[in-house]
């Protein structure tokens, strides 16, 4: 299920059905830079490693928002896939 990309916000955390965990960095007009949780933590901040999507196809890949402070990626994302995980549909 898609959220809606005008809820998309730098800074916070948002979780794929398929448990990948991205974090925002920047959002410019329509364009969202996120990086992608290791399995222990972000890996760093540079630039380089950033990854880039329109709000539209961002919001239609992930399912909720969750968390930036959760310990290892796949063992918590996949359980916010039902209840715990905050849908933001509006």
């Amino acid at each position: 299920m898609a959220i809606r990309s005008s809820s998309i916000t730098a800074g916070k955390c948002y979780v794929t059905s398929s448990n990948e965990v991205r974090r925002v960095v920047e959002i410019k007009g329509m364009t969202i830079a996120y990086v992608l949780r290791g399995k222990m933590a972000f890996p760093s901040w540079d630039k380089q490693s950033w990854l880039y999507a329109s709000k539209e196809s961002f919001a239609l890949q992930v399912i909720g928002e969750i968390p930036c402070e959760c310990g290892q990626r796949a063992p918590y994302a996949a359980n916010l896939r039902g209840a715990q995980a905050r849908n933001i549909e509006g």
